[in-house]
């Protein structure tokens, strides 16, 4: 049993009833874990009242919701594209012939009960996952020990069985190996017995397979002082800077490009979020002041800063999975090789990306310092309005094109609704006019840009080339959105892609 492991964290959280719905539609109603369950106010499930299985290995009780919280934060590498592609360099290398015995190991959260309290892990090559319930959690742990499942079924049975109990108990039944093969240590070596109790009483149960854990990576996290603190606060702050630039980080072919990830860069006393597809781009700054600790991170080379680039596709679910209360830390080592993201008791390390690929990311600076020719005003309502009868007809990709002192909006439908016409005048607030007949914005991407600006008008700058549009807020501009401008029935042009 490793128990190696030093952890970073800063609390301990519990999950409330979120945003998850039943399946038949209905949002589940907050519940007194002591209501008409036979457990006294403040008194924990005696274990000793269960039915353990015989000759079972480690067992352990978990109230439900604790139970929860830990299986949707520490599967979350597990669950990725890569997770469930069940492969590592580390098992390629170790057993390459065994790579079909091996194809569950890698998409598996390891489940450890020791002195710490029950740490709950999981692994892939670039994110390391741990989350860990303590004694205050309401954990009791009856026999020690480890065990490794498969995270989809462990998901599916804390979705389903689990949802109106009031704790879990987890017991390990170990299957004795035939031979002393070497492939034996990637084949299940027993079941865990997962049931869902009320009151003291075990009322539904399920086996799932269980792997051995000695070929699941060892997952280290360093002490809070050995590493610096770049910026910590509450995950309202985090989520919503993520949300406005979420939309343009696309699925990009090339696995390496920067364009995967979400780029902090240091604006001295505010940090600046950055996201792009190189067909738009989300710019929002936020002040330092509005974190509870940062640091100066800024970094240059030849006068180009190097963002911090965190990979989009595990920050969305580690901020979606975190509660709003959470203080949310993100720390690097002094080596400069990780990225640790601390979240109440879940701690998470993501390999950084390299220097070299960095240096690549695009000069948020430039856009900000984009000439400006024509200014426009558009009313946000009637964009919003023009836009949502556009869906209707499934024309998401129509056109929102600028002609004379009108936005034009028209779109075939695919269904019974056979067109959509949008047409509503905008105020012009600079003494330049278009210089172009017609220019044309992407309806969808436009869209994405507005919904999170919440003034009454929408401020559209186009450069003096009219092939960019800077989308803002009339009122707020801490929030930037920029626009490649589309060639007359050709879509983007040469100033796209």
């Amino acid at each position: 049993m490793r128990n190696d492991a030093k952890l970073m964290t800063t609390g301990t959280t519990y999950m409330t009833h979120k945003e998850e719905d039943n399946a038949d539609g209905l949002r589940p109603e907050p519940k007194d874990a002591t209501a008409n369950t036979g457990i006294a106010d403040g008194q924990l499930v005696d274990p000793s009242a269960l039915q353990w299985p015989s000759e079972s290995g480690m067992k352990v009780v978990i109230p439900v919701e604790a139970m929860k919280t830990a299986v949707s934060r520490a599967c979350l590498a597990a669950i990725t594209g890569e997770g469930q592609s069940h492969i590592t360099s580390e098992i390629k290398e170790m057993l390459d012939f065994f790579r079909s015995a091996s194809a569950e190991i890698m998409g598996c959260v390891r489940i450890a009960a020791t002195d710490d309290g029950v740490v709950f892990e999981s692994v892939i090559s670039r994110l390391q996952c741990q989350h860990i319930l303590h004694d205050c959690d309401g954990v009791t742990i009856v026999e020690k020990g480890e065990i490794c499942l498969p995270a989809t079924e462990l998901n599916a049975v804390c979705s389903t069985l689990l949802r109106d109990s009031d704790a879990v108990s987890l017991s390990f039944v170990p299957v004795l190996q035939g031979t002393e093969d070497p492939i034996d240590a990637l084949l299940p070596n027993g079941n865990v017995e997962i049931g869902a109790v009320r009151g003291n009483k075990v009322v539904a149960k399920t086996m799932v397979e269980s792997y051995p854990t000695t070929v699941f990576p060892t997952v280290e996290f360093p002490s809070a002082g050995t590493v610096k603190v770049v910026l910590s606060g509450r995950t309202a702050a985090f989520r919503g800077c993520h949300l406005a630039i979420a939309s343009t980080i696309g699925p990009i072919l090339c696995p390496d490009s920067p364009l995967n990830n979400v780029a902090l860069f240091d604006g001295g006393d505010h940090v600046v979020f950055v996201g792009t597809d190189s067909l738009r781009c989300a710019i929002v700054t936020a002040k330092k002041s509005d974190f509870e600790k940062s640091s100066d991170f800024n970094v240059e080379e030849n006068g180009r800063p190097i963002p911090i680039l965190i990979q989009a596709e595990y920050l969305k679910p580690i901020l979606s999975a975190a509660a709003d209360d959470d203080v949310v830390t993100i720390s690097t080592d002094k080596a400069g090789e990780y990225l640790y993201l601390s979240c109440g008791a879940s701690s998470y390390r993501i390999t950084r990306i390299e220097k070299n690929i960095a240096m690549r990311y695009p000069d948020y600076r430039r856009m900000l310092t984009m000439p400006i020719g024509t200014v426009i005003l558009v009313d946000r309502q009637d964009c919003r309005i023009a836009i949502e009868m556009m869906r209707n007809a499934h024309s998401d990709n129509a056109p929102l094109m600028f002609f004379g002192n009108e936005v034009n909006l028209f779109g075939m439908g695919l269904t019974a609704i056979q067109r959509v016409v949008g047409k509503f005048a905008y105020k012009q607030a600079s003494e330049k006019p278009l210089k172009s007949e017609t220019i044309r914005l992407h309806l969808d991407h436009f869209c994405q840009g507005i919904q999170h600006m919440t003034s009454e008008q929408v401020k559209i700058s186009f450069c003096t080339d009219e092939t960019k549009a800077r989308v803002e807020d009339g009122v707020d501009p801490k929030f930037l959105y920029f626009m490649h401008v589309m060639n007359p029935g050709k879509g983007y042009g040469n100033s796209g892609r």
